[in-house]
């Protein structure tokens, strides 16, 4: 086998997204773990710290929709091994999500209430929900150094290092969350707000992490500030071509998403802790698909950096095709375990527990057509040059279609719960289909190294 080969076979692909997998696992099993000891105090806090996740959701894919011009651009550069050019990218990457992460922590910080109010007209949750993210919310700050190292490492192959400084974080943040949340080995008892410290203790040892040991290792991200400065501003305008599209896409994505869980909140407090519950699954359940995500968009960007848009057309065919057959294997897998998974929860209301079990089960019917949409559009078409594509069709489907959809399920027809969060999944087909006869044009293969 040859090098070029070598690049696109499964072993390349599994060495780049089994790492990446696992380190979203862990991050997915933190929330798991978070949810797991929250759900002990009752139904209100649970559905507390699910509205909060919505809200840092809704952040987190902003920072993630700048960052993939970072990312793009990596990808591409790494496919000529261009490192000047990865490195002015990496900074305008920081740059930027440093600026996000200090909005979106005085955000939290000033206007707690405001926000909660936003996603849940419950007042009692409204109150655990405001004390939590005045405090879990200035992580953001920590958060948005660390995402933007982790992603331009991932974007470059190296997904060692990321690896490694989650299990770190999650180990600690694991361990603060026994000791605060109810108050272990003389610590005090802190309940929800203990849950909070332990966020922001575990996302600033992971900034500093990244930044001591991307020092000590002398990795692409050990840029000084003379190297992190775009030096043209042709440069500067391609990183935004590339930006402001998927900023627009992951925004009008996050926001839709958000709008989901506002109609899906005002559905009950038990309903909607058993939707909680059920996140808490998904984020599992979804971070092997983000890996093999994030290793097609690499192995893309390099085949379309090379100007090699033949061979990345068919790499894409191939490798969606594959991943949407496992996510329907994985699908009935989830099927058939949703009562022994929501056990593992232990949720003290009956009604909660059965709830969660049919939700999980409506979601093993939206899950392959997400799969496939995901990949198509972050992994493939963003990668290839074209992140305009994902954002014309999140804008269209989800909100022209999607919540439109959902709003008449829940306040006019007055379905059951399970049945209104499975028709949230309306918008993930209508995209599947949309996403099959773009992908036919090939107009979206696009070589940003010329």
């Amino acid at each position: 086998m040859n090098n070029l080969e070598k690049e696109t076979s499964f072993a390349n692909i599994i060495k780049i997204a089994v790492p990446i997998s696992l380190q979203q696992l862990l991050a997915a099993a933190l929330r798991l773990v978070d949810t797991g000891f929250i759900v002990s105090l009752g139904d209100a806090p649970t559905s507390a710290i699910g509205v909060a996740g919505k809200f840092f959701f809704l952040i987190d894919v902003t920072m993630f929709g700048f960052c993939s011009g970072m990312m793009v651009l990596s990808s591409q550069y790494f496919g000529i091994n261009d490192s000047k050019s990865i490195k002015q990218a990496f900074g305008l990457g920081l740059l930027n999500l440093s600026i996000i992460g200090l909005l979106a922590a005085a955000l939290c910080f000033f206007f707690p209430a405001g926000i909660i109010s936003l996603f849940t007209n419950d007042v009692y949750v409204q109150a655990i929900g405001a004390a939590y993210i005045k405090i879990a919310g200035l992580a953001f700050i920590p958060v948005s150094v660390s995402i933007t190292y982790s992603l331009l490492l991932r974007s470059t192959a190296s997904v060692k290092l990321p690896l490694v400084i989650s299990i770190i974080s999650v180990g600690i943040n694991t361990i603060l969350n026994y000791l605060l949340i109810f108050g272990h080995f003389g610590m005090p008892r802190l309940w929800v707000k203990g849950a909070a410290i332990a966020t922001l203790v575990a996302a600033t040892v992971q900034m500093l992490l990244y930044i001591i040991i991307s020092k000590l290792q002398n990795n692409i991200t050990n840029a000084s500030l003379s190297e992190m400065i775009p030096k043209s501003k042709e440069f500067i305008k391609k990183f935004y071509r590339m930006s402001l599209p998927a900023l627009g896409n992951e925004v009008l994505w996050g926001i839709g998403v958000s709008v989901y869980v506002v109609i899906l909140s005002w559905q009950g407090t038990a309903n909607f802790a058993a939707y909680t519950i059920f996140s808490a699954f998904d984020q599992i359940t979804f971070t092997i698909f983000i890996g093999l995500c994030s290793a097609c968009g690499v192995i893309v960007g390099k085949l379309v950096g090379r100007g090699e848009k033949e061979r990345a057309y068919k790499f894409g065919i191939d490798y969606i095709k594959y991943t949407v057959i496992f996510s329907m294997l994985f699908s009935v897998f989830l099927f058939i375990f949703a009562p022994s998974l929501v056990s593992l929860m232990n949720p003290n209301n009956e009604y909660t527990f059965n709830m969660a079990i049919r939700v999980i089960r409506m979601y093993t019917i939206i899950f392959p057509f997400f799969v496939m949409t995901y990949i198509a559009i972050v992994g493939v078409f963003r990668s290839a040059g074209s992140p305009k594509i994902g954002m014309i069709l999140d804008a269209f489907t989800v909100w022209l279609i999607g919540i439109p959809v959902v709003a008449v399920a829940a306040f006019i027809l007055k379905l059951p719960f399970e049945y209104i969060y499975l028709l949230t999944g309306v918008e993930q087909a209508v995209k599947f289909f949309a996403c099959i006869i773009v992908y036919k044009k090939k107009n979206w293969l696009i070589t940003l190294t010329n």
